[in-house]
């Protein structure tokens, strides 16, 4: 067995590892969970260990795209955990779910993304400049759009609530009859 095919299996076996422990954890209390969400995550985490080893193995400049990429990737770990956030994980609270949504789904999310595409811009057109130089260019530029985008979101997580759209639904799931746990201020 050559050493790259050794390689491969290492990656299959933490692969199928992580894979096991995201089904494992489904026996704990959660919100409902499509099978497509757990391919994506499974799929997420490959991405993740193979962006992980490429990055190790890496002598050039091209390991901290790799980084990045792994850091996107690898932030599935968080997405699936809102599966449990109000079940699992502080089951007592009503905005539990709805703060961590915000934070992680929207905020998190997009800045890991728009980090990891900004960066790779930066590295492209600047391939000479220091890597602490494109971080920190990287990082400004990221956190002043995500500022800009959710400036709102980011002082008060239920921001919404007020909004026509939100007020509609409520009105349109009670009229309905459909459940709807709302989190309108003075409601819960």
């Amino acid at each position: 067995m050559t050493a790259q095919m050794k390689h491969e299996l290492r990656i299959l076996a933490i692969w199928l590892a992580a894979i096991l422990i995201l089904r494992f954890s489904l026996m704990l209390p959660h919100r409902d969970v499509e099978i497509v969400g757990i391919l994506n995550a499974g799929l997420q985490l490959l991405l993740f260990i193979i962006s992980v080893q490429i990055a190790r193995h890496s002598d050039s400049q091209q390991r901290y795209v790799f980084v990045n990429f792994a850091i996107f990737f690898g932030f599935i770990v968080l997405l699936f955990a809102g599966a449990f956030i109000g079940y699992a994980l502080f089951p007592g609270s009503s905005y539990a779910s709805v703060i961590y949504h915000v934070y992680v789904n929207n905020v998190g999310l997009n800045f890991t993304l728009l980090f990891a595409l900004v960066f790779l811009a930066v590295e492209y057109y600047w391939p000479h400049w220091k890597a602490s130089r494109k971080y920190v260019i990287t990082t400004t530029f990221c956190l002043a759009v995500i500022a800009a985008f959710y400036y709102p979101y980011l002082f008060d997580p239920l921001h919404g609530r007020d909004e026509p759209e939100y007020v509609a639904l409520g009105k349109l799931t009670s009229e309905k009859g459909w459940p709807m746990r709302s989190w309108r201020r003075g409601t819960n």
